[in-house]
């Protein structure tokens, strides 16, 4: 799981800055629990305002093809 959430932060601080305005990633499911096992999928919700999620979308889009492209099986929401 650290590994992943090193992942992750490092594609997110790329894509979006270190604190993107009105959005936040969320791990949930066994992730967010720190419970990540081998071939388990990387539960991620991705949490923003309307206008912050709609400005985002491409940057979105590319985050999570990049998990993917990295072979972890993501399972995520946009809210």
């Amino acid at each position: 799981a650290q590994y992943v959430d090193t992942a992750l932060q490092y594609i997110w601080e790329h894509l979006f800055g270190a604190v993107p305005a009105n959005m936040a990633l969320i791990a949930v499911g066994g992730y967010g629990r720190g419970e990540l096992h081998p071939a388990s999928d990387v539960d991620i919700m991705l949490l923003g305002s309307a206008a912050a999620l709609a400005t985002q979308a491409p940057a979105i889009e590319t985050f999570v093809t990049s998990l993917w492209d990295l072979g972890l099986e993501v399972g995520h929401s946009v809210r």
